[in-house]
C-alpha cells in the first residue's frame, strides 16, 4: 500500500560510513515502480527513476537500509550532474563512413566457394528458350569438351577455385543420379558421348547453370558471372586495425528487410576473405565482439573489380575486476551483471576477469560476492581498453 500512495521519492542519497543520509522531494504524480530489482541499486529506468549519472562511483549501502527501501517501494536516484560534469563526456561522435578502395581480381585470387547445390532445371530451361533436349548415346564416341570461366567479358580466365558440376540432361529432371563429373580448381576438361548436358559452375557466391549440347566434334564454353568481390577488416581508427577472431561480418543483398529477420546471403565472414558476389548493392553488417558494438554499411560491388572495406567500430574492451583493495587481486567467484543507460541488462558473467567489448556509450556494473552487492558507474570510450575495479568493502 505504502508503494502505491507514497508521493516521496528518495532524490539524493548520501552514505557516510554506515549512517546514511536522506534528502527528499515531492512529486506530482505517484511513482511507477514496475522496474524495480532488488539487486540494482541505481536503476536506468524512464518512469520513476533518474539517468544514472556519468562520471565513475562505487558505493554500498547498509543492507538493512536496502530492505527497508525495496519494502517501501522507493526507488533510489543517483545525485544530479553538474553542468561540469557532463561536459567531462563529450557526445558520441558520428560513426566513420567505411574506407572503400578497389582493384582488380587477379584470376589466381584464393576465394571461398561452398558446395553448390543441385541446379533446378526448370529455372535453367526456360518456355520457349528453344533448347532441345537430346538425351547422350553411350554407343556414341565421346567428344572433347572444354568449359572455362571469368568475371567480366574483359577479364583473364580464372585458373582456381571454380567448382564444376556436370549433370547428363535426358529429361527435365536432374537429381544426385544424373551427376556425371564434379572438379575443383580452373577450366574443366573432359570427354562426353554427344548429347545434352547440365554444366554448373560457382566462383564463391555467384553461379551459373546452363544446358549445353556436345556434338561429335566437341564443344567450348565460355561462363561469364558478371561479378565483383568484397573483403572486409575492422577498426577503430585509421591504421588502428581491430584482433580478426573479434570481428566478423554478415552479406545480405539489396533491399533485405534485416530488422525483420532477413537472412543473410552468408554470415561469419572472416577478415580479409575475398568473397566473391553477383555484381550490385549488398548491406554489410560487422560485429566487433558479442554484445552491442555493430556497423552497418552499404557496399556496391562492380564486375570484375575487389572492394576492400575498412569498418569502422566505436568500441573498447572492457575487463572487470572485484578487488579488496585497489590495484589488489581479482576475487574469484564474483557474479556480475552489465546494464546499458537504459537499464537493460547485456551480460552476466561469474568469473574473476571477465572481459567484453561494449559500444561507446554510458553503462553500470553490478558485482556480487559474498553477501556484498556493489555498483559503478562507467563509460566505453573508443579505442580505450580498460580495466573496471570496484573494491570491496
Amino acid at each position: 500500500m505504502i508503494a502505491k500512495t507514497s508521493r516521496l521519492v528518495v532524490a539524493r542519497l548520501r552514505v557516510f560510513g554506515s549512517i546514511g543520509k536522506v534528502h527528499s522531494r515531492r512529486i506530482p504524480a505517484p511513482l511507477n515502480t514496475s522496474r524495480l530489482r532488488s539487486a540494482m541499486l541505481w536503476p536506468h529506468g524512464k518512469t520513476g527513476a533518474a539517468r544514472m549519472d556519468r562520471f565513475t562511483r562505487q558505493h554500498t549501502l547498509p543492507r538493512k537500509l536496502v530492505a527497508i527501501l525495496a519494502c517501501a517501494g522507493t526507488v533510489i536516484l543517483a545525485p544530479a550532474l553538474t553542468v561540469a560534469q557532463r561536459l567531462d563526456t563529450p557526445p558520441p561522435s558520428p560513426v566513420p563512413r567505411p574506407e572503400l578502395t578497389q582493384s582488380d581480381i587477379e584470376p589466381d585470387t584464393d576465394v571461398e566457394t561452398p558446395e553448390p547445390a543441385t541446379p533446378n532445371v526448370e529455372a535453367v530451361i526456360a518456355p520457349g528458350s528453344g533448347f532441345e533436349l537430346e538425351p547422350p548415346s553411350d554407343d556414341a564416341a565421346p567428344a572433347p569438351v572444354q568449359f572455362t570461366a571469368r568475371l567480366t567479358s574483359e577479364t583473364p580466365t580464372l585458373e582456381r577455385d571454380l567448382a564444376w558440376t556436370v549433370y547428363t540432361l535426358d529429361d527435365e529432371i536432374v537429381d544426385d543420379d544424373d551427376l556425371l563429373i564434379t572438379s575443383i580448381g580452373g577450366s574443366l576438361e573432359a570427354s562426353l558421348p554427344p548429347g545434352s548436358y547440365l554444366v554448373h559452375v560457382a566462383y564463391g557466391m555467384a553461379s551459373i547453370s546452363r544446358p549445353v549440347t556436345v556434338t561429335p566434334n566437341g564443344l567450348f564454353e565460355q561462363f561469364t558471372f558478371g561479378a565483383g568481390g568484397m573483403t572486409f577488416r575492422g577498426a577503430v581508427a585509421a591504421e588502428d586495425y581491430l584482433p580478426d577472431e573479434l570481428v566478423s561480418f554478415l552479406v545480405f543483398p539489396e533491399g533485405a528487410d534485416i530488422d525483420s529477420g532477413a537472412e543473410p546471403i552468408v554470415s561469419d565472414v572472416d577478415e580479409r576473405t575475398v568473397l566473391v558476389v553477383p555484381a550490385g548493392r549488398y548491406t554489410v553488417i560487422s560485429r566487433y565482439g558479442d554484445v552491442n558494438a555493430e556497423v552497418r554499411a552499404q557496399i556496391d560491388v562492380d564486375p570484375g573489380q575487389l572492394t576492400e572495406a575498412v569498418m569502422f567500430h566505436q568500441a573498447a574492451e572492457i575487463t572487470l575486476k572485484l578487488v579488496n583493495e585497489p590495484n589488489g587481486e581479482a576475487l574469484p567467484n564474483t557474479a556480475w551483471s552489465v546494464l546499458n543507460a537504459g537499464g537493460d541488462i547485456l551480460r552476466e558473467f561469474v568469473g574473476a576477469f571477465p572481459t567484453m567489448v561494449l559500444a561507446a556509450g554510458d553503462y553500470t556494473v553490478i558485482a556480487r560476492h559474498d553477501g556484498q552487492v556493489l555498483t559503478r558507474d562507467f563509460s566505453a570510450v573508443t579505442g580505450v581498453n580498460r580495466e573496471v575495479e570496484l573494491v570491496a568493502q
